[in-house]
């Protein structure tokens, strides 16, 4: 298995956020602002307008991350998407001043972790969280996201992850936070 990145307008890509718009569009309130663009078919216009439509400027701030067969299918078997800066609003005053916090202090941003329902219980959501955390913090050195699942948390926090929000929030959505210093690693 592989994690590789993409480009938006990659037909990879295309597989991945199909997928992402089935299992999260209900869930992840940002992916209401992108979901129309799933049937575009005009990669550069997708590209184009998945940007607007995030207040993004740049192509490279949003990096898709996906985890593949090693042979020459490169079988999509899940990812993650990377953000400069977060498309994520909250409701909760807490949670919006940690919001303010993680971008002034430019923090990235993880998201829409997932794995294809065939290849879930083999571990491999934890091999992608692992490589991609690995990837971002060697870069930048410090990474955020959201828990919208309470039973989750234990799990991020086996990785390194630092609680952020207060378990009583108004928005029932947990920050989390994973930061590099030169002498320890964020993984065991």
């Amino acid at each position: 298995m592989q994690l590789v990145t993409t480009q938006l307008e990659d037909r990879a890509f295309a597989l991945q956020f199909f997928t992402i718009v089935h299992e999260f569009g209900r869930v992840i309130p940002w992916l209401s602002r992108v979901t129309p663009l799933t049937f575009y078919t005009n990669p550069n216009h997708f590209r184009d307008q998945f940007l607007r439509r995030l207040g993004c400027t740049d192509p490279s701030d949003i990096i898709p991350y996906q985890f593949t067969s090693s042979d020459e299918r490169q079988e999509y078997i899940g990812g993650l998407l990377h953000f400069r800066r977060a498309p994520e609003s909250f409701k909760d005053q807490r949670n919006c001043a940690l919001l303010e916090r993680l971008h002034a202090e430019q923090f990235r941003f993880i998201t829409c972790l997932q794995v294809r329902g065939m290849h879930r219980r083999a571990g491999h959501g934890r091999q992608i969280m692992e490589r991609g955390l690995t990837s971002i913090l060697r870069v930048h050195g410090k990474v955020w996201g959201v828990v919208s699942e309470p039973h989750l948390l234990p799990w991020y926090q086996s990785m390194g992850a630092k609680m952020l929000s207060p378990r009583d929030n108004q928005d029932a959505l947990w920050l989390i936070s994973w930061e590099s210093t030169p002498t320890c690693s964020h993984s065991k």
